[in-house]
């Protein structure tokens, strides 16, 4: 994810996503390292003093190499030695923890990809970030998921609220 996209996200989740996930009780459940998406999480987290449960999910044999990000409240530790592994976990853990869910995507490649097939697999809406990048932008642009413009909070915020409806 570029700087530019990564500031406009960090925006984003503490100005919108940290706000609407306090405000609605909930859960947020990510890949849990310290880079792109998880880290925004956990510093807008952090910078809005939310008391919502923020759930890192990380192949166990990862976290000798990587570095979590120190904001998550708690890290579930899943098989697996490669990124991805991660992906059939992320709905499970999520659907163990809150009843209306809704996928995420901001920017996203390879693995990205292989968490909205899970989440779609799970029956869960996914909400692509248009703008920030990647998977995100692909399926957007094809209307492949619903989408929203990353650069917009109250169109996001509007879509988060449709879905989880």
């Amino acid at each position: 994810m570029e700087k530019r996209e990564s500031d406009v996200l960090e925006r984003l989740f503490v100005g919108t996503l940290a706000p609407f996930v306090e405000a609605e009780g909930g859960v947020v459940v990510d890949g849990g390292t310290d880079s792109g998406v998880m880290r925004a999480s956990g510093r807008a987290r952090a910078e809005t003093a939310a008391g919502y449960p923020l759930v890192g999910v990380v192949p166990v044999e990862l976290t000798k190499s990587v570095t979590l990000e120190p904001n998550h409240t708690h890290f579930v530790f899943v098989p697996g030695s490669h990124w991805g592994d991660e992906s059939p976990w992320l709905p499970l853990v999520g659907a163990a923890l809150g009843e209306r869910l809704i996928c995420l995507l901001a920017g996203g490649g390879a693995v990205a990809r292989a968490d909205v097939e899970q989440n779609r697999a799970a029956g869960l809406p996914v909400l692509a970030l248009r703008g920030s990048g990647g998977l995100a932008d692909e399926l957007a642009t094809i209307g492949a998921v619903e989408s929203a413009p990353v650069d917009d909070p109250p169109v996001v915020d509007d879509a988060l609220r449709r879905l989880v409806a």
